[in-house]
């Protein structure tokens, strides 16, 4: 059994180097690429407006159908303004209902542990947040970092849950690496706690 803990063990760290080695050169490729767009964006805004403002006005008439003093606004102008790319306020509405959702449901997990010291309830209620926020948010968003922990957390207080503590913990790096970089305390706190699992399955006494 010691030996099989230790090759997971050599396994685990060298994923580590592995990883954080390609997600860091992903994260800056994701930086250059959103950096890009914004110029893109600010590209394609200036022209924009700069149409615009250069867009004459129909003149106003009195017979042709429109009535004495009325403007005629650009085409630009209004395609610009598309009621089909505005965000419908009753999808805004569901998405901050869900959001509130699971930060009660988190905060229900922590008070399972943290209170009750229910190991069992506080899966339920992180792993049940975990879906909502996985939903609405994403993979690689901070609060879904910070549940994947709370649940490698809960993990970790078990010899026999080990291995999923270290997969929650894994995951929790993964996405920080990706958000924050390498060196934030947040991906070395996840990485500290992959590799405190890691000694403890080599040495559980």
């Amino acid at each position: 059994a010691g030996s099989r803990w230790r090759c997971l063990s050599f396994f685990h760290l060298s994923f580590l180097v592995s990883l954080g080695s390609s997600l860091n050169s992903f994260h800056c490729k994701i930086k250059k690429k959103d950096e890009n767009n914004k110029m893109s964006n600010l590209s394609a805004s200036t022209r924009t407006s700069a149409a615009s403002s250069s867009a004459p006005s129909l003149p106003k008439t009195t017979g042709g159908g429109l009535a004495a003093g009325t403007t005629v606004t650009p085409l630009l102008t209004t395609h610009a303004s598309s009621p089909s790319q505005q965000p419908h306020p009753s999808q805004d509405t569901e998405h901050s209902q869900k959001l509130e959702q699971a930060s009660e449901v988190c905060a229900k997990g922590r008070l399972c542990w943290t209170r009750d010291k229910d190991a069992k309830a506080a899966l339920q209620e992180f792993e049940h947040a975990l879906v909502l926020l996985e939903t609405l948010l994403g993979t690689y968003h901070s609060l879904t970092a910070k549940t994947y922990y709370w649940i490698g957390f809960i993990y970790k207080h078990s010899p026999e849950t080990y291995p999923e503590a270290l997969q929650a913990f894994c995951q929790t790096a993964r996405i920080r690496l990706v958000l924050l970089g390498p060196s934030h305390e947040s991906t070395q706190e996840a990485i500290s706690a992959m590799k405190w699992v890691l000694q403890h399955q080599q040495h559980p006494d």
